[in-house]
C-alpha cells in the first residue's frame, strides 16, 4: 500500500473461523486445505518463498548472555575474544548440557545455572 499509495481497510479476525480452519488442520492435515485453496485459487496457493527464506525460519534462534559482576563495566578486547571463542565452542546441535566444563568454568557457572 506505500508503494502504491493505497489504502487499506482494516477487516476484523473471524475467530470463528479461523478456529473451523484450525480444528480441519489437525483433523484433516494442512495439506488438505492446501489443496482446497489450490482449486479456488491456485496462483494465491502457489509458494513463491526461495527455499533459503524458508530455512531460516528453521534455524534455531539462541540467545547467549553472559553473567558479569556488577561494576565491572564493559568487556575489555580480551574479554570480547574470550566470550568469542567460548561462542565459536558451543555446538548449537548439543543438548545445553553438553556445553564443555572449561567454557562454564570461565564464566562462573555451573551445571545448575543452566
Amino acid at each position: 500500500s506505500f508503494v502504491n499509495n493505497t489504502k487499506l481497510t482494516e477487516t476484523p479476525t473471524d475467530r470463528v473461523l479461523r478456529q473451523k480452519l484450525f480444528d480441519r488442520a489437525q483433523n484433516e492435515g494442512a495439506g488438505a486445505l492446501l489443496e482446497e485453496l489450490r482449486a479456488i485459487d491456485p496462483e494465491y496457493a502457489e509458494n513463491l518463498t526461495p527455499q533459503s527464506e524458508l530455512e531460516k525460519l528453521r534455524a534455531p534462534v539462541e540467545t547467549f548472555f553472559l553473567k558479569r559482576d556488577r561494576g565491572l563495566g564493559r568487556p575489555t578486547k580480551k574479554d570480547r575474544r574470550t566470550m568469542e571463542d567460548a561462542w565459536d565452542q558451543i555446538d548449537f546441535n548439543n543438548e545445553i548440557e553438553d556445553i564443555p566444563d572449561d567454557i562454564l568454568q570461565h564464566f562462573g557457572l555451573t551445571e545448575d545455572d543452566i
